[in-house]
């Protein structure tokens, strides 16, 4: 079985922050990677793939060409992540119905990873 590893580690003038590097390792029962362009102002829709996932438990979502928004389990509060930004979920108890929406006047485009444990 393929594991993942994530390693998280927050500077301030080069200098580490106390308890990182943070590094996770995990051997997902299943796993998806996704490469998504949403059309134009886009309504919230499903990630792809994270239906067969089950539980969704890890995610990497990053928004690479513009704004877009996230709300993980489809409901609660949206997140928007400027172009570059991104979303980091390890280990939760299960990301079902996580859902993206175009927030920019122009195409989309996001990588990502999905995972269950």
């Amino acid at each position: 079985m393929a594991a993942v590893k994530v390693t998280v580690n927050v500077e301030v003038d080069g200098e580490p922050v106390k308890g990182f590097p943070y590094v996770r390792r995990f051997e997902p029962v299943d796993r998806e990677s996704f490469d998504l362009t949403l059309p134009t102002n886009a309504l919230f829709v499903n990630l792809p793939t994270t239906g067969q996932i089950s539980p969704f438990q890890f995610l990497f979502f990053q928004a690479l060409g513009a704004a877009m928004a996230v709300k993980l389990r489809g409901d609660g509060t949206q997140v928007t992540l400027n172009k570059g930004g991104f979303i980091l979920v390890v280990d939760s108890s299960d990301l079902a119905g996580t859902t993206v929406q175009n927030n920019s006047g122009s195409s989309a485009k996001a990588v990502g990873m999905a995972a269950g444990v």
